[in-house]
Formats: C-alpha cells, sequence, structure tokens
C-alpha cells in the first residue's frame, strides 16, 4: 500500500479513535488490496464480450460473501482460528472450550502498521500481561477504545451467536453419537469408557461476565434448553452502578466512557443491563464468584444481581444460585491470584460440574 494511503488511513484512525472515540475500519490491508483489486477488473476495463461475464461472477461473489457473513453472524459457520495461548499459572477451569472470535474491538493484524501512541501503549500493555500472568505466546495486538461496548447490546448479540453456534455443535455431537459408526462405540466399550452427555457451560469475567449474565437471560427457548450451567465472575447489574460504586469521580468518569467508548447512555443502552423475569427460558443454575478485594467491581454490584434472581426466578425458573466469595484476590486474578482462593475456586467448580452436569 502507497505510503501516502497509509498516512492518511493512520490520521483518519486518529481522529475517529482519539477525537471521537470512534473506529470501524480494519487495520489490515485486505481492504485496500480488495478495493485496488475490484478498481483494475472493473468491467469498464475489460473486453466487451467479458464484460457481462465479469459482472456476473462479481454478483455471485458478493451474494456469496454476504451468505457466509450471514451464516457466521447466525453462529451458523466456524471462525478461523487466529491463535491459541496458554496460561501457566491457571488451573483448568474450563473444559472444551469452544474457539470463539475475538472481541470487536481488539486488532491483532496489521498492530505493527499503525502510528496511534495510543494504540502502542495499549500493545505494550498486552505483552506486560501476558508476562506477567505467563501467557504464552505473547500476543502483539492492540484494542480500540471506540469500539468497546462494555457488555451492552453489541456485546450481548455477539455471546448470543457464539451460544447459538456452541448448540448447533452440541446437536451435531448428538447426532453423530446416535447415528455414528460402530467402530467407535466398540473401541470405546473396549477401552471401558463411558460416553457422556455433553453440557454446555456459559462462562465470563468482569465485563464478559455481565454480558453472559444478561445474554443467559434473554436466550431463547430452543438456545436456553442446552445450557446446564452459568457460571460468571465478578459481573456488575449496571454500568452506571458499578461506575458510582468503583470510581472517586463518577462524572469524570461517565465522560470518559461516552467520549471513547461504545456507550452514549442512551435510555436504549441502558435496557441492555436489564431483563424480563417472565421472558426468562433459562432452567439451570447460575454461579456467582467475587471477592472482597474485589475493587474494581464491588461486591454490592454483584450482591445487587445475586439477590434479583433470588427474589425474581428461584425457584420457579432458576433451580438453584451458588455463590462463592474469595478473600485475598483482586479483580481478573481469582483464579490466578492466592494459592487458597485458587484451590477453593477449583473446588466450587468441580463440585458444580459434579453435581449440575455429571448426568
Amino acid at each position: 500500500m502507497p505510503l501516502a494511503r497509509r498516512l492518511r488511513r493512520a490520521l483518519l484512525q486518529w481522529r475517529r479513535v482519539v477525537m471521537s472515540g470512534k473506529s470501524h475500519r480494519s487495520d489490515s490491508d485486505d481492504d485496500d488490496n480488495v478495493a485496488e483489486a475490484r478498481q483494475q477488473t472493473s468491467p469498464d476495463l475489460v473486453l466487451a464480450g467479458g464484460s457481462d461475464r465479469r459482472q456476473r461472477t462479481r454478483g455471485d461473489e458478493e451474494r456469496s460473501t454476504a451468505a457466509t457473513v450471514q451464516a457466521a453472524e447466525l453462529g451458523l459457520t466456524d471462525p478461523l482460528v487466529l491463535y491459541r495461548a496458554t496460561c501457566r499459572i491457571a488451573p483448568r477451569l474450563l473444559h472444551g472450550v469452544l474457539d470463539s472470535p475475538e472481541v470487536a474491538e481488539v486488532r491483532h493484524r496489521g498492530w505493527y502498521r499503525t502510528l496511534n501512541p495510543l494504540h502502542w501503549g495499549l500493545v505494550v500493555k498486552e505483552l506486560l500481561a501476558c508476562w506477567w500472568f505467563s501467557v504464552r505466546p505473547f500476543q502483539w495486538c492492540y484494542s480500540e477504545p471506540g469500539r468497546t461496548n462494555i457488555a451492552g447490546m453489541r456485546d450481548q448479540a455477539a455471546f448470543t451467536r457464539e451460544v447459538r453456534r456452541g448448540v448447533r455443535h452440541m446437536k451435531v455431537a448428538t447426532a453423530a453419537e446416535t447415528h455414528g459408526d460402530q467402530a467407535g462405540v466398540e473401541a470405546r466399550e473396549s477401552t471401558s469408557m463411558r460416553s457422556n452427555k455433553k453440557h454446555l457451560v456459559l462462562f465470563g469475567l468482569s465485563r464478559g461476565a455481565t454480558t453472559c449474565f444478561y445474554s443467559a437471560m434473554k436466550l431463547s427457548p430452543e438456545e436456553a434448553k442446552h445450557v446446564s450451567l452459568v457460571l460468571v465472575e465478578a459481573p456488575f447489574d449496571t454500568l452506571d452502578h458499578v461506575i458510582d460504586a468503583s470510581c472517586w469521580i463518577p462524572r469524570l468518569m461517565r465522560w470518559f466512557v461516552r467520549s471513547f467508548a461504545d456507550w452514549r447512555g442512551t435510555r436504549e443502552e441502558k435496557l441492555a443491563y436489564d431483563f424480563d423475569p417472565k421472558e426468562v427460558h433459562l432452567r439451570c443454575p447460575i454461579a456467582f464468584v467475587m471477592s472482597v478485594k474485589d475493587k474494581r467491581v464491588p461486591n454490592e454490584c454483584t450482591q445487587a444481581l445475586i439477590d434479583r434472581v433470588r427474589r425474581e426466578l428461584v425457584p420457579h425458573v432458576i433451580p438453584a444460585v451458588e455463590v462463592l466469595v474469595l478473600q485475598h484476590s483482586g479483580h481478573g486474578t481469582m483464579a490466578v491470584g492466592s494459592k487458597e482462593d485458587q484451590g477453593a475456586y477449583v473446588a466450587f467448580v468441580e463440585r458444580l460440574y459434579d453435581t449440575y452436569c455429571s448426568s
């Protein structure tokens, strides 16, 4: 890509992300390459005999691309795996994790082409986090603040899409076991292996926990019946509440969020942090994990969710609410911080699996 165009893109990104807090364009060269290819192969530039054929080809490609995007949005196709990472100090709390797309604001590709100093600072922050928590390989990426939704409608739509994809995987696995090859069944029997029923467990941490909770409350009956457990670590009930409870100057923090994140405080956005008890189709337990040392999401923000679920949904809709309160770990480090908390966390999750996901 020419240097002039690259500089122009960098200036546009600076204005979107830093000044207006918005950036919806990819940082890769793919968009420009596709645009250049389309410009060079325009029907106006080819011979008359191939013009109609080229137009039909482009139309078919566009329809195919649109169908692929729509299928991905509906959770009907699997994304390509961008990377896999491991944490050397974390216990295995989740099993059979479904490979899912990165959140909308994180950019892994083209990080080295950005001229935005904010992006470079965020790249360094990500590298330091990987080093501190022993995550390998190191992740060279940054996030665009203007695309950060903070568990709003867009985050919940993406989470629901992945739940839909997880349900599809379960149906495929069930069909394969029902109509599978006899050789596989005989192999399992010969090795004394028992084929257990698959269970779908929804998990989230902090912003992801809030997204997970409200998305689970709004699942359709067909999707909700496949969920066996919802496990959320440090969720908050509303963005306004967590700002008021955790910030010294809440008004200043709200200004920062409105200016630089994908949140404007409108009535429609605030409704994302709510659910209708009459429309909850979930029929599985919800487990909450929080810590008394958590300053980012104070316990009162999580307790508000616990109290509402117990008051409005237990026991006629939600069979049980499980709560684990840790004593030593801070926000985001409950599974990798204190050894005592880590042991309690693992024991809590294993008990949940034995109780609700063993049949």
